[in-house]
């Protein structure tokens, strides 16, 4: 097979290889030669990462690229940025959420379909709501910076009231979800948080209905199993894949958030426990599966312990004994990870 140079490849193809690269790398590309140069010029499908590396190329990228052909925006803001000279900051030039705005016509962003927003504040969020088309977005993340939110709150129930997101991040969801008045018929179908407890856990799965996939990478395990009859769960979770990034729950507590969610067919658990407990046994897991989650056919799993003894190797070949029932390699259901330090 002989060896197919990239300018003989066809204008669609070269376009389908720009969909994986940002703009900083289609703009290097497009230096290289008039032939790339003219198929720079009618791509269309452009991912725009703000940074403090990129802030110089804005004015270069504002005279190549108009608004309607960047399909995924992220705003990296500096982790070093402090609020308080933030506040009384007047010159948009030293703010590239405001640099961005002020070249960049943000009403034409017919077709931003995701939009990334990294170390912000609440006042950062009101000025993006004021001036960036967000009417047909698909995925938002936003990292919040502080506590406040209430702008936040606005901010992102107006785009779940919309019929297109189908994807939602936040990390500050300890102030956000307890305040956030879901919208009545939202399509959110993918939900990640960086915390969540029993009751906001509840929350989600009785608010949002068309939730398929929901990840948390730490679950809070105070007040477990407290819920007001408000909380109970009012109809079965349609939820199919549930990730718990961090997770010290006893095998009781677990049980109980699984039986809310009886069609799962993936779930992930990372568990880091400081004593050997009944998590640890694959038979109590084969019954869990058996009886509450029915439909699930992938589930992987890490438990770690501290050991204080010598007699690591004896617990570790009971664990993996307990694995090795004919129910797990038959029904493929489990993959997991042994290992010792």
């Amino acid at each position: 097979m002989s060896d197919v140079d990239l300018l003989h490849l066809p204008v669609e193809l070269l376009h389908r290889i720009f969909d994986y690269l940002e703009a900083q790398a289609i703009w290097s590309v497009r230096r290289v030669c008039k032939q790339l140069y003219s198929t720079t010029s009618t791509y269309d499908r452009f991912h725009l990462n703000i940074n403090s590396q990129s802030k110089r190329l804005l004015k270069l990228f504002a005279r190549w690229i108009l608004p309607e052909c960047i399909v995924s925006l992220t705003f990296d803001i500096p982790e070093s940025r402090n609020y308080f000279f933030w506040c009384l900051r007047t010159e948009s030039e030293d703010d590239m959420i405001r640099l961005f705005i002020s070249l960049f016509a943000g009403h034409q962003f017919t077709r931003l379909r995701s939009l990334v927003i990294n170390r912000a504040y609440d006042r950062d969020i009101d000025f993006l709501s004021h001036h960036l088309n967000t009417n047909y977005l698909e995925s938002l993340s936003v990292h919040m910076y502080g506590d406040r939110v209430s702008i936040t709150i606005v901010f992102i129930n107006a785009i779940l009231s919309q019929n297109c997101i189908r994807k939602l991040y936040f990390n500050n969801s300890v102030h956000i979800i307890n305040e956030m008045p879901w919208p009545d018929h939202c399509k959110l179908e993918q939900l990640i948080l960086n915390t969540c407890g029993y009751n906001r856990y509840l929350m989600v799965l009785n608010d949002l209905l068309n939730l398929k996939i929901f990840v948390i990478d730490e679950w809070h395990s105070y007040n477990f199993g407290f819920s007001t009859d408000l909380l109970a769960c009012k109809h079965p979770s349609l939820l199919t894949s549930l990730t718990i990034r961090n997770c010290t729950l006893p095998m009781e507590h677990i049980e109980t958030l699984l039986s809310r969610t009886p069609a799962l067919v993936h779930l992930k658990l990372i568990s880091r426990k400081r004593a050997f407990d009944s998590i640890f046994d694959g038979y109590n897991w084969e019954q869990l599966i058996l009886n509450m989650l029915p439909q699930l056919n992938q589930f992987e799993y890490f438990f770690s312990f501290i050991n204080k003894k010598n007699d690591y190797m004896k617990i570790l070949n009971r664990v993996i004994a307990s694995f090795q029932t004919p129910f797990c390699p038959s029904k493929q259901k489990m993959k997991g990870d042994c290992r010792h330090d």
